[in-house]
């Protein structure tokens, strides 16, 4: 099956959020949560054509292809809450960015802040995968 750039929903995800590797599935991700490793962003676009009457408003339906902003690319991310140029991010518990706070323990960041946003806005940030200890 020809996918985007080879990955393949799970279930739903919604646009320009953070995704996770579905560890039971090769080649499949999932809208990431706190608690899950954060693999990338979603694509922007949703998946069936705006305005038709497939469109669900989602980038990934379960067992259909959803392209994926990898390490080193600019996506542009749903923002959870305020955040500042530079800061790092996390995903909410519905894959929206959020600032990393503080913590002695061990964090999913996903991406770096390119512009301040306030949440429920989209900004462009710099897809980087890693996990921290950041207090």
């Amino acid at each position: 099956m020809a996918t985007a750039n080879g990955f393949i929903a799970s279930a739903s995800i919604n646009p320009s959020r953070f995704v996770a590797i579905t560890s039971s599935e090769p080649g499949y991700v999932q809208q990431a949560t706190v608690s899950l490793r954060h693999f990338g962003v979603s694509q922007k676009g949703t998946y069936y054509a705006p305005g038709t009457a497939a469109d669900t408003g989602l980038a990934g339906v379960a067992g259909k292809a959803v392209a994926v902003h990898q390490d080193g690319e600019i996506a542009l991310l749903k923002l959870g809450g305020t955040v500042a140029y530079g800061d790092l991010l996390t995903s909410d518990a519905s894959g929206q960015g959020v600032a990393v706070t503080a913590s002695p323990a061990l964090q999913y960041i996903g991406a770096i802040a390119l512009h301040d946003g306030s949440s429920g806005e989209f900004i462009n940030v710099k897809v980087k995968c890693f996990e921290a200890v950041t207090a």
